[in-house]
C-alpha cells in the first residue's frame, strides 16, 4: 500500500473488514468510512510522537481530553468484606443495581 493511498468504503464493509483497514491505515494508507454515499469517518494512522509520559499528559490535559488528579493517589487499597451474616454475591448484587 502506497502511502497517502486513498480507500473509500462503506459502513458494513468497515464494519466487516475493520482489522484489515486499520493495517492499511497504519501502512500510510486513508480510509474514507461512507454512509449513504457520504464520507462521515477519515480513518488514518496516529502520528507516533517522541514525547515523554508526562509530556503526553500534559498535552492531553491542555486539549481537555483528562483531566489529571493532583493528589496523590493512595498506595494500598483495603480489601472490601462482607459484614457478617451478608453474603458476597448479595453486596455484588445490591452494588449492581441502579441508584
Amino acid at each position: 500500500m502506497l502511502k497517502g493511498h486513498k480507500i473509500t468504503v462503506g459502513v458494513r464493509e468497515a464494519k466487516a473488514q475493520l482489522t484489515k483497514l486499520i493495517a492499511q491505515a497504519r501502512r500510510g494508507a486513508v480510509v474514507d468510512i461512507t454512509y449513504r454515499g457520504k464520507s462521515v469517518v477519515q480513518l488514518t494512522a496516529l502520528r507516533q510522537q517522541e514525547l515523554s509520559g508526562a509530556a503526553r499528559l500534559q498535552a492531553l490535559e491542555e486539549h481537555g481530553s483528562i483531566t489529571c488528579r493532583r493528589t496523590p493517589v493512595p498506595r494500598t487499597l483495603r480489601a472490601a468484606r462482607p459484614r457478617r451474616g451478608q453474603d458476597l454475591q448479595t453486596l455484588l448484587q445490591r452494588d449492581r443495581e441502579p441508584r
